[in-house]
């Protein structure tokens, strides 16, 4: 007869269960402890220490500056230990004419890279050429910074033209930041002149000393030499382009030296003397 019954199967044993999940656990307590150890030393290791700082697209801001913005020590700080989105944050609320900034990590060199746009200062904004004040302002009216003596105006922004308004607002200049922009109607019509002036690309731009713009129906730019040229608000492209198709001209270029003025706030007339 053949054998029909089962075989029995042996119980598991109850000690190799437990040597079994006891191996485990050791295993992977291990393997946790490994790990850390291998992390600590990895975060420690001088392979993520910040080596440099490389910086682009900033012309007024030197480099030294921006390194200080940033606040990170070369050879000190780790690259872990910060988010590039604040110090992005931190350079553009320390520095003015730091109108945005782009930072990224390189791990495999061990620095940081860091692009600056920047405010480019444009004009002075003040009552006259003998206010007490004076606003600094890129082409958008932002308050680059603000003086008190004129001297220094004068020195270290000699290239400037001024700008003449007539609701004048004192600024703390520990106060900008972000928002602060001139809120003055003949200031903010002052740089839509000068920003006509450069995209026509006029040459007198050079030689532009002060924009007064108190009077709209009689805008007066006033350029080295002596000579003013007027304008209105309700012409200013209009105006500006016959003034420089009239100072390119052969028979302008022979007179220069005697006309005091270039009156061009009427259409389809110029008037010099």
């Amino acid at each position: 007869m053949k054998n029909n019954r089962k075989k029995e199967e042996k119980p598991i044993n109850n000690f190799f269960i437990f040597t079994l999940w006891l191996s485990v656990i050791v295993l992977s307590s291990l393997t946790i402890f490994i790990l850390e150890i291998g992390k600590k030393n990895l975060i420690q290791s001088s392979f993520l220490v910040l080596k440099d700082i490389k910086i682009y697209g900033n012309s007024i801001v030197s480099n030294s500056e921006i390194s200080e913005l940033v606040g990170l020590g070369i050879g000190n700080d780790y690259l872990y230990s910060f988010m590039p989105h604040i110090i992005e944050k931190r350079i553009k609320s320390r520095s003015n004419y730091v109108k945005d900034a782009k930072v990224k990590k390189d791990l495999l060199k061990s620095q940081l890279i860091i692009t600056i746009n920047e405010r480019e200062p444009v004009a002075i904004i003040s009552k006259s050429m003998d206010a007490n004040i004076f606003k600094v302002v890129d082409i958008d009216g932002y308050i680059l910074n603000e003086l008190t003596d004129k001297d220094v105006a004068l020195s270290s922004y000699r290239k400037l033209p001024f700008i003449f308004e007539d609701n004048y607002k004192s600024v703390d200049c520990e106060s900008l930041d972000n928002n602060c922009y001139i809120s003055s109607v003949s200031g903010n019509l002052g740089l839509k002149v000068l920003s006509e002036i450069k995209n026509q690309g006029s040459e007198f731009l050079a030689s532009l000393i002060y924009i007064d713009t108190r009077n709209s129906d009689d805008i007066i730019l006033h350029l080295l030499g002596g000579t003013n040229i007027r304008i209105s608000c309700d012409r200013i492209k209009e105006g500006l382009f016959d003034v420089k198709s009239l100072m390119s001209s052969y028979e302008f270029r022979n007179i220069n030296s005697k006309i005091k003025y270039i009156d061009a706030r009427f259409p389809k007339a110029i008037y010099c003397g």
